[in-house]
């Protein structure tokens, strides 16, 4: 070493600033497919509602929810998942199960389908509407006479028969407006009448 010289320092090595990739797509698509699960469950449960399968779309709701909940399980702790992410879902599950459900059948009686199985009482227009009933011992000669529903029969309404408006009962079934029905038994201050087609219906029973 010459005289004068100071000793030069090595060189430092520079920090490595490279970029982590971002990780947001990743944990997008490991929930992706669960959280889709899950919702297609929740659908077809709904469905069983509004379109009974007997109890095929149920089972499948069942799988598609058991499925969609285990899958979180499986998801990494360090992407959301893991065992709290699971009992999380989990308990979020069985609160909006009973939820979906009682939505699902509130509404089921105002559809078409469940118009036909639900029978409803009778509108208030309906029950103070002015009507000429038969006296109580007119009513043996009306048995097996063929009458027109005035209002629908849910199971209980209007007919008339012989010209007369008729309280009538159906045997527990939906009869609509306009049908034609069959006294089949009388009671005090009613008749039971069952609903039957036009081809047995004779000439000289048509109903006036």
């Amino acid at each position: 070493m010459s005289a004068g010289r100071l000793p030069t320092r090595p060189a430092e090595p520079k920090p490595n600033y490279t970029r982590l990739a971002d990780p947001g797509p990743i944990v997008a698509m490991d929930w992706l497919l669960p959280i889709a699960l899950i919702i297609l469950g929740f659908i077809l449960l709904t469905a069983e509602v509004f379109i009974p399968s007997g109890g095929v779309l149920f089972v499948l709701a069942l799988v598609s929810l058991i499925a969609g909940i285990t899958m979180v399980f499986f998801i990494p702790e360090s992407r959301g998942g893991g065992v709290t992410a699971g009992l999380v879902t989990v308990a979020i599950v069985f609160v909006l199960i009973p939820l979906v459900v009682g939505v699902a059948f509130y509404y089921w009686p105002k559809t078409p389908f469940g118009k036909r199985f639900i029978l409803t009482a009778p509108e208030p227009q309906e029950e103070t509407a002015p009507q000429a009933f038969p006296s109580r011992a007119d009513f043996s000669t009306l048995k097996g006479q063929i009458g027109r529903t005035v209002s629908p029969l849910r199971p209980s309404g209007i007919v008339l028969i012989q010209g007369r408006r008729v309280d009538a009962e159906t045997e527990g079934v939906y009869v609509e407006a306009g049908q034609y029905v069959r006294v089949v038994e009388t009671r005090p201050g009613y008749v039971i009448v069952r609903p039957v087609g036009p081809d047995e219906i004779q000439p000289h029973e048509e109903a006036t």
